[in-house]
């Protein structure tokens, strides 16, 4: 039996009547998308929510919900074409809900195209299973739902899919046993449409394996048949050794698999390509060397291709393994501010730095947010690429000692292996403000992977709020669209590295101390020399890394 639903009535939603306009900016134009409650979108922007059609249009997606304490949660969409008058306008006359669930959201999308036009698909969960859901026309609002069995007892959680150039859906989703251990078991659907594309057959999920994060997303080449997919694989395994349980340093302790497909129909299961190799720890190696590598991909992913060619984008944070293995778990350090955006490409198999966020601030990012994280790609046709991400300076924060965010931009002209300065898009940190009611924060961003005349982003701004956790979990957020002509971008200098030859695989990254500039943590004598039974002195002493000891 097909589980799927029509709907014909388009209902259209007064989200936008009681928000005020939208936050000045460094460059560009905003625009109001819809609003949505904090913790609802910030739970569900975990995934690509904006899409670019060749026909000017703009596609949009965002969980929300039209009262606080309301059950229901919903998936709303919203679109715009350049040709169809005042953008405004129409972004306020075009919402609609998707769909109204329990627990909806953890929302991403993309386009299928249907000879000349372009039909919006999403992809989504709810409390009980996966779904995708696709468009009855361009723009038109009127979405089919097709829902996704689980294979497994488990609920599936923040599902991305993706549409091949054969018009095959391919959906991921990390699926979790609530009351269990936090640990997700990644499925993988491939859903074949008939040929007017009125009806999909999914075809049975495969369990691929199970994961510590929700780092995973899949993507399909334009030009070909080409599809990736990535997710985090944890180097220890799952469930993990001895010591290492319920510690976040096993969900840290990660790698970046990639498996892909030449025609998005034959898959080799067995050999995903490891994009980040990590290099353990190695007691016998010399000073630093011995920690092997000191960074690990957490939590955000993005994907493009150009042709053939697939890229990746990911944040890296700190992570020093112990040696000597005298840590449980064996592990000295790990870092929650400090970050790194990373590139890699499948034709030149090397890791280029995007962002560098390695520096202390005072405030608190919040527990999956970084200094510089949520990394979102997007590419020209003269093959420039963009990327997208948020940077937290050291002065922006709210009255509670949050960070607050800035939209920053960096741009390759390369196919990736240089990458320049970020440029700010948003300019709004709260040191230039007076009033409480102008402070804001820009969070969870995406770009459209299409870049034409202008750069498409889109992302929650959250208001100051005096609550805690972060802007409330009630904070009433404002959808945003960012709309930036890229000819009003600054030429600015390629980015500077930390230091000369700096890589991803280098030891350590940066702000750790040389050994030769420790000192023992603690030392005492243990036999004596001279006395009558003893013919050595035997010192101990602690440091902090092993290395070579000069006495």
């Amino acid at each position: 039996m097909v589980l799927s639903r029509l709907f014909i009535t388009i209902l259209v939603l007064s989200l936008c009547t009681s928000v005020a306009t939208a936050q000045d900016v460094n460059y560009g134009e905003t625009y109001l998308i819809g609003t949505t409650w904090y913790f609802n979108q910030q739970n569900s922007t975990v995934g690509k929510l904006i899409a670019r059609d060749a026909l000017s249009g703009t596609h949009f997606v965002f969980t929300g919900k039209d009262e606080p304490d309301s059950e229901l949660r919903g998936l709303d969409f919203n679109f715009y074409h350049d040709g169809g008058g005042d953008i405004a306008a129409q972004l306020e006359n075009n919402i609609v809900h998707v769909e109204q669930e329990r627990r909806i959201g953890y929302a991403s999308m993309d386009l299928l195209r249907v000879e000349d036009s372009y039909r919006a698909v999403a992809f989504f969960n709810n409390s009980m299973r996966g779904a995708m859901a696709y468009d009855w026309d361009w723009g038109f609002g009127a979405f089919t739902i097709q829902y996704l069995a689980s294979p497994i007892q488990r609920l599936p959680l923040v599902t991305k899919g993706c549409i091949d150039s054969n018009g095959w859906a391919h959906v991921v989703s990390g699926s979790h046993a609530m009351g269990q251990d936090v640990t997700f078991t990644l499925l993988f659907w491939h859903i074949e449409p008939n040929d007017d594309f009125t009806e999909w057959e999914p075809m049975n999920a495969r369990v691929l394996e199970s994961m510590t994060g929700l780092g995973h997303h899949v993507k399909a080449s334009r030009e070909s048949g080409h599809v990736g997919l990535v997710w985090q694989h944890n180097i220890v395994g799952v469930p993990p050794p001895e010591g290492w349980e319920n510690t976040v340093a096993h969900g840290m302790n990660n790698d970046l698999y990639l498996l892909e497909s030449e025609d998005g129909q034959e898959w080799d299961y067995d050999n995903p390509f490891n994009i980040t190799r990590t290099i353990p720890s190695d007691h016998e190696r010399e000073g630093h060397l011995a920690y092997g590598d000191t960074l690990r991909p957490f939590n955000d992913v993005d994907i493009l291709y150009m042709g053939d060619v697939i890229h990746v984008v990911f944040s890296a944070r700190g992570f020093w393994a112990d040696p000597l293995m005298n840590e449980v778990p064996p592990v000295e350090g790990i870092t929650v501010k400090e970050s790194m955006i990373w590139h890699w490409d499948s034709d030149s198999d090397s890791l280029t730095l995007v962002g560098d966020g390695w520096y202390e601030n005072e405030g608190d990012p919040s527990s999956i947010q970084s200094n510089v994280s949520r990394p979102s790609l997007g590419a020209s046709e003269d093959g420039t690429m963009y990327c997208l991400f948020r940077k937290v300076t050291e002065d922006d924060m709210n009255l509670n000692q949050y960070c607050y965010g800035e939209l920053v931009v960096s741009i390759s002209e390369d196919q990736g292996i240089t990458w320049s300065e970020p440029i700010n898009l948003t300019g709004t940190n709260a040191q230039d403000h007076d009033e409480f009611d102008e402070y804001v924060d820009e969070a969870h961003p995406s770009l459209a992977d299409v870049v034409d005349e202008s750069l498409h982003l889109y992302y929650v701004l959250a208001p100051e709020s005096d609550e805690s956790p972060q802007h409330g979990l009630l904070s009433e957020c404002r959808m945003t669209y960012q709309r930036v002509p890229v000819e009003d971008l600054p030429d600015v200098e390629d980015l500077e590295l930390p230091r000369e030859g700096f890589t991803y695989h280098n030891y350590p990254p940066l702000g750790v101390p040389d050994v030769s500039d420790q000192l023992p943590t603690s030392s005492e004598i243990v036999a004596v020399y001279p006395n009558p039974f003893n013919n050595r002195a035997e010192v101990s002493y602690n440091l902090m890394s092993t290395g070579e000891v000069q006495l």
